[in-house]
């Protein structure tokens, strides 16, 4: 059997790895090459890098897969998609006699389309997982053959249950491309009236809405890699917190600081701050922070409007 993965993020390199291995990765097809950093050089993705640094043929098309392309790929068997961020059309996903199949990062149907890891964790839920789908022209609609669970802790970050999900991927593989190959693999369809969608994010998603619980403010923290708030014009970055429930009569959004702590009041909580980071400097410990900035008494900052993160 011979593959082709599709993959644009390092979630995807334990299942690469794992297809190495077994000498079934016949090509990567990833995204082009991006400008990264103040030269604006062009840099390859994680996964470019991977397929480069282990001599494994490597596709970088544009969105639109013309003949040139299906050239490429005429003698693949199957075709594995995770987190390759472009649409396939029906051409694609039926191209291979094996079919197309994705490795979605959720337990379908709940948390389908852009960003079910961060969302999760946002939103509180305290389990997901990864899901071996078969692909649909409609956004991860197809139905699922094989499902591994992963528990969400109180301390995951965006990262770290990236990945643990990396790991689910790479095992569900395992135990299933024999059934696949020989064409013995069940698929179940999903119970669409259950669907939910985890909408892609951007930076106004960051920034804090204070009449949120401090806890749901914690999740979005650890979901998104910081937490942002606006001070004297300045966007401040909220990188490690805690949340504390305890009871309170302060509006929310209320800064209360000594020599050693930040806290910032929100719903019937507060969010106790353990690292802070101002524009163009290095993160900080609260400790060190509040040795050389203090914010005004009696503060009370913004709350952000948030859209909803599910649509």
């Amino acid at each position: 059997m011979r593959i082709a993965f599709f993959s644009s993020d390092a979630i995807s390199i334990n299942a690469l790895e794992f297809l190495k291995q077994k000498d079934l990765l016949a090509c990567v097809v990833s995204n082009p090459d991006k400008p990264k950093g103040r030269g604006k050089a062009l840099s390859p993705n994680a996964v470019s890098e991977w397929a480069l640094k282990n001599n494994i043929k490597l596709l970088r098309p544009e969105k639109v897969l013309d003949d040139s392309f299906f050239d490429e790929v005429k003698d693949i068997d199957l075709f594995l998609v995770m987190a390759y961020g472009n649409i396939l059309k029906e051409k694609t996903l039926k191209f291979p006699k094996l079919g197309c199949l994705n490795l979605h990062a959720s337990l379908l149907p709940k948390l389908r389309g852009a960003s079910p890891i961060e969302t999760a964790i946002a939103l509180g839920f305290k389990q997901t997982g990864c899901c071996l789908m078969q692909m649909e022209k409609t956004m991860d609609t197809g139905a699922v053959g094989a499902v591994e669970i992963v528990d969400i802790s109180n301390e995951d970050t965006g990262e770290s249950l990236r990945k643990k999900i990396s790991v689910l991927a790479k095992n569900i593989l395992e135990k299933n491309l024999e059934d696949i190959k020989n064409q013995n693999f069940l698929f179940i369809q999903q119970k669409h009236a259950e669907a939910t969608y985890a909408r892609k994010l951007n930076k106004s998603d960051m920034f804090l809405d204070f009449r949120k619980s401090a806890s749901e403010l914690d999740s979005r923290i650890r979901a998104f890699g910081a937490g942002l708030f606006e001070y004297n014009n300045e966007v401040i970055k909220i990188l490690k917190s805690k949340a504390i429930d305890s009871a309170h009569t302060f509006e929310v959004g209320r800064i209360s600081q000594g020599k050693d702590f930040l806290r910032i009041y929100t719903k019937e909580s507060f969010l106790e701050v353990e690292v802070l980071q101002r524009p163009c400097q290095k993160p900080l410990a609260i400790t060190e922070f509040l040795c050389g900035f203090k914010f005004e008494e009696n503060t009370i900052l913004k709350s952000a409007d948030n859209a909803p993160l599910l649509k």
